[in-house]
């Protein structure tokens, strides 16, 4: 497993942690902290190609953790507070072979809600949740540059 990140993400009061494999098969998975130092997984995608990309956040403003990751079968999950997720990529480019490179998660808009950078064909892709399956593309008068390196998210 390659990226990683914490988050509390069954609203239990314990750091979770979600990651991603590198390269064919394994896909994101997500681990629950027992407290006694053990961990359950408890979520996981679909196998698919993957960068050594995750990030949890808070994408829709409903309080309950999300996360993004690169994943040739999906991007973004929204999840429920328990420790469910749904793939909500709907109206995003189109994925590659080994999902959306150089995910981040970060507020742009200043609006308490993640919002998702990537690198795409030409340059990077800011793209905004509006509702279940639907996004608005804020990428703008960003430079078509050709593919940059990863966008990061301010830590």
């Amino acid at each position: 497993m390659f990226g990683t990140d914490f988050a509390d993400v069954d609203n239990d009061g314990d750091l979770d942690v979600g990651s991603v494999s590198f390269g064919p098969d394994n896909g994101s998975r997500i681990y629950r902290n027992n407290s006694n130092g053990t961990w359950t997984q408890i979520a996981a995608t679909s196998a698919g190609n993957s960068e050594d990309l995750f990030q949890f956040g808070d994408v829709n403003g409903d309080g309950n953790v999300d996360f993004a990751t690169a994943v040739s079968t999906g991007t973004v999950y929204l999840g429920n507070g328990a420790g469910g997720f749904t793939l909500t990529d709907g109206n995003l480019p189109a994925l590659g072979n080994f999902g959306r490179p150089g995910i981040s998660l970060g507020d742009v808009t200043d609006d308490g809600r993640d919002d998702l950078a990537f690198v795409t064909a030409t340059g990077v892709g800011v793209y905004k949740w509006l509702a279940p399956g639907q996004w608005q593309n804020l990428s703008g008068t960003l430079a078509n540059i050709g593919p940059s390196s990863s966008p990061r998210s301010p830590t």
